[in-house]
Parts: C-alpha cells; sequence; structure tokens
C-alpha cells in the first residue's frame, strides 16, 4: 500500500483544508445537535468538519471515505492530514483524485480499514456503530489481528473492547449495527480522545501458508504518561497512562476544578491552546422533572448516610441546603424524609412562594454534595426579528391572571444573535419556553402547542383537552383553572416534559350566530317545528331548524310574533346571539342563550349621529335611543343587515362602515361576560344609513413606487414596496400615481383580482392639518384622532423609559405609550425596513438627531396604546 501514499509537506502550513469549523455555536443547525460538548471540542479541534453553508448536519449519515478523514484527523493533526494524497488509485473505485483518496490510503497502510473482496471500499457507502470503532481502536493502538477484528466474530471482539473502555458514552441508545450518524461520530471521536493508548510488547508478522500471521504479545498494555502532563488539571482521575489527546492534541485541556456552569451544576471547561472552548455541565448522579422528596434523592443515590446537600435554584445558591437523609417521623440534620425541596426553603426563608413544582428540572450530583433546579418559564416574542441588530424581544405573557415568573425578574428582554442561535426563526407573538439563570435568559426554545376540547379539570392539578389528561406545571398559574368551559377548545402550551403552562381559549367565529325572529314550520301543532333565521358571522343568511336551546327540546307551535315559549310556558327566547354547540347531520341545530344587550328600537331623533362613536374615552359603540354604549376594538365584529336584506361583516372598530341610526334601527351586542367591550354586534339598520366600511383590517405602508403593469384584461396597476400587516411586500394598486409612498394607509380596499382600489392616508392633511403650539425646531404639523396619531420629527431626539418612547425637540416632546408586543419599523432610505426595539431606537437616536423631514406614524388600540410605530428616517 506504500505506493499509494505520499505525504506532501511542503507548504503545509498554508494549504489547510478551509472548512466550517469553529465549535457548535457557529452551525446554524446548532439546537438539533444533541451531543453538544462532543461536537464542540472535536469541530474545534478540527477533526470534524461542517459544511461550506454553515450547517453540521448532525443527523446525516457518516461515509465511509468521512470517516477515514476522521481517523487522519485524529493521527495527524487536521493541517498535515489535508495534505495527504495518493498516487495512484487505492482501491479500484477510490481513482487517485477522490477528495478522500489521501485520507483512505493512509489508513489502508496503518491497516486501520480495509476494503471489499472484489477490490472496491465504496467510500460513500454507510458503516455501523461497530465498524466505525473498530477504526478508532486502531487508532488507539490496538491491533485487529491480535484482538480477533478480523473473521466472522470480529464485530462480537469490538463490542467487547469498545464498550469496555466506553467510546460509546454518552449514548444510551447505542446500537451497534445501526449506520453511524455525524454527531455519533463526534461522541465516539470525543471519548477516543479521553481513552488510554494501548500498545504491545514485540510483535512479529510471520508468513503461514501464504498468510501473514502476528506473533508475540497478545495482551495490549496501556501507555504510560507523566502526571504532570495529564489534560486534566485536577481530580482523582489523574493518572500515570497516557490518553489520546495527550500524544496528539497537547494543547487541549480539561478544567474540572471548581468549575461549574450558570445553573450552578458541576461542569467540564475545555480549553483549546487556552482559549475556551465552552464550558459543559456534567452528567447528573439523579435527576427528577418535579419537587421530590428527601428520602427518593436518598434512595436513587443509595447513600448510607445523611448528608446537606448545597441547593441552587435558577442559579442562586444563597437560599438554604437541602438535607438528603431516608428516616421518616424523624429530624435528621432539621429535616423531614418526607419534605420536598420547596417545602424545606419554604420554611427556611419564611416564605409562601413556590419555588419549583412539576416540570422543573432537578439534578443531583451526588460527588460534589449538589442539588440544582432549573425551572421553565413560558414567554412571548414581542416584535419581528431585528435583522439589522441582530435581536428578538421577549415579554411576559399577557394572561390577565399572575403567570410564574423569574423570582428575580429578567435583567435583559432583548436576546442578542451574538447569545443565541436561530433567534431569527421567531415570528412575533409567538409562545417560547425560557430558562433563567440570576436573572439572565439561558435559553429559549418554541413553546410545544396542544389544542382541543377541553372536557374536564382538576383545580391546581390538571386539565383534559383532546382525551388526554396534562398535568399543571410550575410555571403555571393555577387560579387560572376555576373557569374553563368544557367542550369548548382551547391551545395548551407545554413545557419540555409535558407539563402545562398555560391555557388559551380558542376563538371560534363559527359557532355564534344572530337569529332575527323565530317562526314555526307548516303541519299540525304536534308536529311543528321551531325555525329561525339567523345571521352568521361569515356573513351568511338562512332558515335554520332548531332542535334544541338550553338543552331543551322545542315546538314551533308555541311561537307567536318571533317570540319562542318553551314548554314550562314561562321561559322565552327572542331576537338575539346565540351560541351552537352542534349541528346535527339533519341540518337541525342546538343553541344556547347568550346574555345580550340592547336590542331595542332607537326611536323619535337618536341622541347620537353615529352608531360606532370616537371620542375622548376611546371608542363607543351606541346600542339604544338613550345612548347606552359599550367599548368595542380590533377583535369586535359587526354584522350590518342592510335595508336591502344585504349581510355585510366588519372586524375591528377601524374597519366598520359608519352607521346613522334611524328611529327604527336596532343594535343588540354579546359581550361575552365582559361590562365593558362588544364582541358582536348585530346592527339591524331598517330606516338608518350606513357609509364606507373596510371589510378588512389591513395596516398599509406605502414604502416607494416600484413598476407599473398590464394584467391579462389590459388593466393598468402600480406596483409598490409595502408593509403590510407587518410584513414586507409588494402591493398593486388600481391607481396611476407614483408618489402615494412613505405614507401609512388604513380602511384599506380590495377588488375581486387583488388589486387595492381605495385606502385613507394617515398624514398631516388627513383627516385635517393641526397645527400645534410647539416651538420652532421639533414639529411644522401634527394631529392626533383616535385611531392613528401623525407627526414631524425632524432634528428630534428620542428617549426610553418602561414602555414609553418619546421624541423631544429644544423643549417640547410627544410621547407613545407602547402595548404589549407592540412593533417599531425603522424606515431608512425609503425602503430599507427593520423591526426594531424601544431601546434599540432611543439608542441610535439618544444624542443623534433624527434627519430634518423623518415622521412618525402610530397606531392606536382599542386600550388607548400604540401597537404599532412607522418612523420614517427621511433627511
Amino acid at each position: 500500500m506504500k505506493k499509494f501514499l505520499s505525504l506532501v509537506l511542503a507548504l503545509v502550513m498554508t494549504m489547510s483544508l478551509v472548512t466550517i469549523s469553529a465549535g457548535a455555536k457557529d452551525f446554524t443547525d446548532d439546537s438539533k445537535i444533541q451531543y453538544e460538548e462532543a461536537v464542540d471540542v472535536v469541530s474545534d479541534l478540527k477533526i470534524v468538519d461542517g459544511y461550506k453553508d454553515g450547517s453540521f448536519n448532525p443527523t446525516g449519515t457518516l461515509t465511509r471515505g468521512a470517516a477515514a478523514k476522521i481517523i487522519c484527523n485524529l493521527l495527524l493533526g487536521p493541517t498535515t492530514a489535508s495534505a495527504l494524497s495518493a498516487d495512484t488509485a487505492p482501491y479500484k473505485d477510490v481513482p487517485a483524485n477522490h477528495e478522500f483518496a489521501g485520507y483512505i490510503a493512509y489508513c489502508a497502510q496503518l491497516k486501520i480499514i480495509s476494503g471489499y473482496a472484489d477490490g472496491t471500499f465504496r467510500p460513500t457507502g454507510t458503516l455501523t456503530g461497530y465498524a466505525f470503532m473498530k477504526m478508532l481502536l486502531g487508532a488507539l493502538g490496538y491491533d485487529a489481528t491480535i484482538e480477533g477484528y478480523t473473521g466472522a466474530n470480529w464485530s462480537v471482539n469490538v463490542a467487547k473492547q469498545a464498550l469496555g473502555i466506553e467510546l460509546d458514552d454518552g449514548n444510551d441508545n447505542f446500537v451497534g449495527v445501526q449506520a453511524v450518524t455525524r454527531e455519533e461520530a463526534a461522541l465516539y471521536a470525543f471519548n477516543t480522545l479521553k481513552a488510554d493508548m494501548v500498545d504491545y510488547d514485540s510483535k512479529t508478522e510471520v508468513q503461514v501458508n501464504g498468510a501473514t500471521v502476528t506473533i508475540g504479545n497478545s495482551k495490549a498494555y496501556p501507555v504510560s504518561n507523566s502526571k504532570s502532563k495529564d489534560y486534566r488539571d485536577s481530580g482523582s482521575d489523574i493518572d500515570d497512562i497516557m490518553q489520546f489527546c495527550e500524544k496528539y492534541f497537547t494543547d487541549l485541556e480539561l478544567r474540572v476544578s471548581s468549575a461549574k456552569d450558570a445553573f450552578g451544576r458541576p461542569a467540564n471547561v475545555w480549553y483549546n491552546d487556552k482559549d475556551k472552548i465552552g464550558t459543559y455541565a456534567k452528567e447528573a448522579d439523579a435527576t427528577f422533572t418535579k419537587d421530590v422528596k428527601s428520602k427518593d434523592i436518598y434512595s436513587a443515590l443509595d447513600l448510607s448516610d445523611p448528608y446537606n446537600y448545597k441547593l441552587v435554584i435558577d442559579g442562586d445558591d444563597t437560599l438554604t441546603t437541602f438535607p438528603v437523609i431516608k428516616r421518616d417521623d424523624q429530624l435528621v440534620l432539621g429535616n423531614d424524609a418526607d419534605r420536598k425541596i420547596n417545602k424545606v426553603v419554604q420554611l427556611a426563608l419564611s416564605s409562601t412562594y413556590n419555588y419549583l413544582g412539576n416540570g422543573s428540572l432537578v439534578e443531583v450530583y451526588k460527588d460534589e454534595q449538589v442539588i440544582t433546579v432549573v425551572n421553565t418559564y413560558l414567554m412571548q416574542v414581542a416584535g419581528d426579528y431585528d435583522e439589522k441588530d441582530e435581536e428578538l424581544t421577549i415579554t411576559e405573557v399577557d394572561s390577565g391572571t399572575e403567570m410564574k415568573a423569574p423570582l428575580g425578574g429578567i435583567s435583559d428582554y432583548d436576546l442578542s444573535s451574538d447569545d443565541f442561535d436561530n433567534l431569527d426563526t421567531f415570528k412575533d407573538e409567538d409562545y417560547v419556553l425560557v430558562t433563567v439563570a440570576n436573572g439572565v435568559v439561558k435559553s429559549i426554545a418554541p413553546a410545544e402547542k396542544v389544542t382541543g376540547a377541553l372536557t374536564e379539570y382538576v383545580h391546581q392539578d390538571t386539565v383534559t383537552v383532546g382525551g388526554t389528561e396534562y398535568s399543571l406545571g410550575y410555571a403555571n398559574d393555577y387560579a387560572d383553572t376555576k373557569g374553563f368551559d368544557l367542550k369548548t377548545d382551547y391551545d395548551v402550551y407545554l413545557d419540555s416534559n409535558g407539563y402545562v403552562l398555560y391555557v388559551d381559549g380558542v376563538e371560534n367565529d363559527g359557532n355564534y350566530v344572530y337569529i332575527g325572529e323565530f317562526a314555526k314550520s307548516s303541519g299540525t301543532s304536534a308536529s311543528s317545528k321551531a325555525l329561525g333565521y339567523g345571521y352568521f358571522l361569515d356573513g351568511t343568511d338562512d332558515e335554520i331548524t332548531i332542535e334544541k336551546i338550553d338543552t331543551k327540546k322545542t315546538n314551533g307551535s308555541t311561537v307567536v310574533s318571533g317570540v319562542l315559549t318553551m314548554s314550562d310556558l314561562t321561559t322565552t327566547y327572542g331576537p338575539g346571539w346565540y351560541k351552537f354547540s352542534s349541528k346535527e347531520s339533519s341540518g337541525k341545530y342546538t343553541l344556547t342563550s347568550l346574555t345580550n344587550v340592547g336590542g331595542t328600537a332607537f326611536g323619535g331623533s337618536p341622541s347620537t349621529d353615529y352608531v360606532v362613536n370616537y371620542g375622548d374615552h376611546g371608542v363607543s359603540i351606541v346600542y339604544d335611543g338613550s345612548g347606552s354604549s359599550l367599548k368595542g376594538n380590533a377583535n369586535t365584529k359587526f354584522v350590518i343587515l342592510e335595508n336591502d336584506g344585504d349581510v355585510k361583516v366588519y372586524t375591528g372598530i377601524k374597519n366598520v362602515a359608519k352607521v346613522t341610526p334611524g328611529s327604527t334601527t336596532a343594535v343588540t351586542v354579546f359581550t361575552d361576560g365582559s361590562s365593558t367591550y362588544a364582541k358582536y354586534v348585530f346592527i339591524d339598520l331598517n330606516n338608518g344609513a350606513v357609509k364606507g366600511g373596510a371589510t378588512s383590517s389591513d395596516v398599509l405602508f406605502l414604502l416607494k413606487f416600484d413598476k407599473a403593469g398590464n394584467d391579462a384584461d389590459d388593466n393598468e396597476f402600480y406596483r409598490y414596496k409595502a408593509i403590510l400587516n407587518g410584513e414586507e411586500k409588494t402591493v398593486k394598486i388600481d391607481v396611476t400615481n407614483k408618489n402615494l409612498g412613505g405614507v401609512l394607509y388604513g380602511e384599506v380596499e380590495y377588488d375581486s383580482d387583488g388589486y387595492i382600489t381605495d385606502m385613507t392616508a394617515i398624514d398631516r392633511a388627513t383627516p385635517a392639518a393641526s397645527d400645534m403650539d410647539i416651538k420652532t425646531g421639533l414639529y411644522s404639523a401634527y394631529y392626533d384622532d383616535d385611531d392613528f396619531t401623525f407627526g414631524d420629527v425632524g432634528n428630534a431626539n428620542v428617549t426610553q423609559k418602561n414602555k414609553t418612547i418619546t421624541f423631544t425637540g429644544g423643549t417640547d416632546e410627544v410621547s407613545f405609550y407602547m402595548a404589549d408586543g407592540a412593533k417599531i419599523y425603522l424606515i431608512e432610505n425609503t425602503d430599507e425596513v427593520s423591526t426594531i426595539s424601544m431601546s434599540r431606537l432611543a439608542s441610535k437616536y439618544k444624542t443623534t438627531d433624527l434627519p430634518a423631514s423623518s415622521t412618525v406614524t402610530g397606531v392606536y388600540n382599542a386600550d388607548g396604546e400604540y401597537s404599532a410605530l412607522y418612523v420614517l428616517v427621511k433627511p
């Protein structure tokens, strides 16, 4: 085989192979890597490469050619190994110019690998765990012939030796006959670095009947090495035996003395040539995923004596210690064996606060006598990923209840891509799981969501959704389990252990209908069916047959003047909003009555100009002639029955048409239990009038004119770059005007082809210019209505405090109080858009003035807060 090998050592320092191998944190698929410590170390040493696209592809299958390269990188180092080449083909399917030819030839010369009987090597083929470990054993010095790694039973002998020296350590699901993945190869190579080198006494190869036979000492012995050269800095593992890395990677160092990670877990800290690779928590001796009793830890560790263990919760090691004992009904070290960790902490601190529970990761380290607790918290993404500053902002979940948050709070809600990978994969309002150590977010991951009908709940214990029972997690608000609606769909957000962190109702507009009047079918009184004319939230209307109301059967014979009287002759049902929980296959409906307000004609001269009013105290929906009203918001749905019988549906107060009530106009409102907000509004217009309205709730910021075009019907349109409902895209406008950019638009209307046919600009002239008494140097024009705020902010500075962002020029200022989850769009050079956090915008323009022609447009929500700001930076 020597004739196949050529070591090109000249220029070796300048021609090493370019690889993507700066550690797992630089891999684009880092979150998919299971063996993080192993991949980090071997990639830092350039033993296993990544790909040019920045990925590692951990689950990709290792090929035989790539395996030979790993062995060469281990034995020669990546620089020298990359200079290997072959003079001629080492195997008939591996030409001399094959990318792995040099590696394969070198390994074949050392008898670490072998080909097939047909003279092929099959470099793109897979190899089993045992086959790869056979190669690694060869690198450690084991002789294949002496150790019996050839012949029919080779895999048995390889398994005995490889598993005996723990080359599979870390892979609890190791199956030696399965193909090796790339990250498994990294793990086994990592374990090889820590394994003992071996050698033999004198060996001699002789030819017997044409076969090569090795004779001599047949027992491998470990190679000795000075303890002073051990790769570990301390600990009982230091020995006088040479590990693989001590021979081939002398700059690799493992520091374990007093090392711990951010959560207080005993850790390995790896260095390469004094540069830190990373810190990795050691494997715990016992692991639990909920609060645990003292005696259960004692049993899991197989202790013989009680000990006081140091307790660290979310990185805080100042709380108390936890005595681990086994005897019941007797205090030992001040503790009872049946007490759980949370109870001991509460007693020590005289507190009722819960420090851990279901879903808490409890890890116990026997030698170090440490117990660590890592809690998982549910949070929500606030705004899209800021591509310019490479940041993602998170916030607490606004559930209306007391969601559990880290005890010490979070120091910074703006997460940087310098610290976290794949932040750009998260979207605004995504629910995420985070862990926090001493106030600093240490991890972020998507929360698992399960959707289904909630059929049972046990207060402060469980919920059953979609037929599966889930236990409530530590960070869930238990008070939230008192008022669930059974047989109603809910979204359930789970932690990584399957415990419930949040239960959120699923809005299902399809289950609500407005019944305009009741009627009866033809036929005898006994067989007459109850009918109702229904107006649905999808804009359809139809006559329906009603089987039951509030679980009671109906009969049409008792319908008089549009009102249904039940068989008890007392209960009556009239026009109003109803919920239908089921629709029988026969077309019959089962209704549930709802509490409605309004429903009577305005009468005489209505006391209001419009049904939906915009005033100093927000938006109100007037539902009777005396001016009684409720508030509306962006989710309020309006069903309007027009004078000609047409039905229109509008979502949100910004989009509903202007309704001028007449004397017989009637407004019926369902609030879903709220004393403040309307959920569904039915307007029977009668002699009232309706004007305008947008059937979409789109908010459109036009950036700049792109191109003009014509469609198949020769209709001309103008295409603009735009931000539509928070997403950058292009839109087509049925208006030949190139000067519409740099402005926010509402009340957007579309035709059947998707072209924008109408929209209302939000600028200094809409609804009217309002020159405020503001000194020169800040705003030339400014207005503030109930939907939007627009102002010129040229030459202004920006500051931020809590949820308020302020634009200041001279002695004047205007402030915007931002809603939870609000977005700020920074628009530069007319079409360069980035989503930016309040703190980042304030930092950018705290001391630097905004350019002279800059503007800001704010979008109100129903609570009087700003849900979005569009900051146009313009010279």
